[in-house]
């Protein structure tokens, strides 16, 4: 848009055949017109060009810019009118739907300015005026059909990008999704000197739920436990569905003493809920849980993954239903106890 802007200004300054004569105010147009788009350009590109008020000066700007270009060409009779466009066009596209509506009532507003001080009769006469409703009401339309069509595809896209971060069975996160939320909150706990708790919960003897009753009973339990533990955890924990049963959280700011608090919690919670079995059947459910701190337990995501996931297993060879702490002695037994206990049937 500003490009387009800019070359029309600079053929303009040297043209007469349209009623207009060389003047300060159009060499000033001819000559503001490319520094403004390369100090445009500049600020876009940095962290100023995010801010509100920035954007509602620059698109302020091109407004007064299109409008300057009309009047100095001609005003009324000027062949620039559909110029008008552009920053209604550019500010729907950048900035959505109301800020369209926004810049297109103020592009109109400005228009009018210029009619009026056109030269007599022309400039407020019936037949401009007509046009003018006419002009603006089709840039209004535009801009409306063109925001809401924005808006849709970013609706969209925000339900896609949902998609790839979910899972769609419990409705947590998904193991992709963990493992990048993973990794920035651990750099983020490492600059800030954090600690940040990792644990790996999993349902207690849930391959004899799905023997006994089917997996879409097993499937069915494992939604209302996502639902229970989301209502336990703080709004600032990442819960996630990291394969099969097992459902990891991530804790920012969190060390082991409370991490440990608010798995109990979550175990508690667990074991006092009804979950729902086939035929309206009540069945008690409970679940074990490993706890992996940084940096005491490791630095890496992968590392402290696997500790919380060691520490789960251990507490469900201690008999299920526990929270348990990862310590460097629990390696040896944890794997091979929780896999007899997952065996068995009820």
């Amino acid at each position: 848009m500003s490009a387009a802007v800019v070359s029309v200004m600079v053929g303009v300054a040297f043209l007469d055949e349209i009623r207009w004569r060389p003047g300060l105010f159009p060499f000033s147009l001819a000559v503001i017109g490319p520094a403004y788009v390369l100090v445009r350009r500049r600020l876009a590109s940095t962290e100023l060009g995010n801010s509100l008020w920035l954007k509602l000066l620059l698109t302020s700007t091109d407004i007064a810019i299109v409008e300057a270009v009309i009047y100095v060409s001609g005003g009324p009779s000027s062949p620039f009118w559909p110029l008008a466009a552009l920053p209604i066009l550019a500010a729907t596209l950048r900035f959505g739907l109301k800020a369209g509506l926004a810049t297109a009532i103020a592009a109109c507003a400005l228009s009018v300015a210029v009619l009026a001080a056109g030269e007599a009769p022309e400039g407020l006469s019936g037949l401009n005026l007509c046009r003018l409703v006419f002009t603006g009401a089709m840039l209004l339309l535009i801009s409306f059909f063109l925001g809401m069509l924005l808006e849709e595809e970013r609706r969209l896209r925000q339900e896609v990008l949902a998609l790839s971060r979910t899972d769609p069975l419990t409705g947590i996160y998904n193991h992709r999704y963990l493992l990048d939320v993973l990794g920035i909150e651990l750099k983020r706990a490492a600059r800030y000197g954090e600690p940040l708790a990792v644990s790996m919960i999993d349902l207690d003897l849930f391959k004899s739920v799905n023997d006994a009753f089917g997996h879409l009973a097993g499937d069915k339990i494992l939604t209302q436990l996502a639902d229970t533990l989301k209502k336990t955890f703080r709004t600032t924990d990442y819960l996630a569905r990291y394969g099969g049963d097992e459902i990891a959280v991530v804790m920012p700011n969190t060390g082991c003493q409370d991490a440990f608090a608010a798995l109990e919690r979550a175990r508690d919670a667990v074991s006092e809920t009804g979950f729902v079995g086939p035929n309206g059947r009540i069945l008690k459910i409970t679940i074990s849980a490993g706890i992996a701190v940084f940096p005491d337990d490791g630095e890496d995501a992968l590392v402290l993954l696997d500790k919380a996931d060691r520490a789960m297993y251990a507490a469900k060879g201690s008999g299920g239903n526990r929270v348990q702490l990862y310590r460097p002695s629990l390696d040896e037994m944890a794997f091979e106890t929780a896999s007899a206990l997952d065996s068995r049937l009820p």
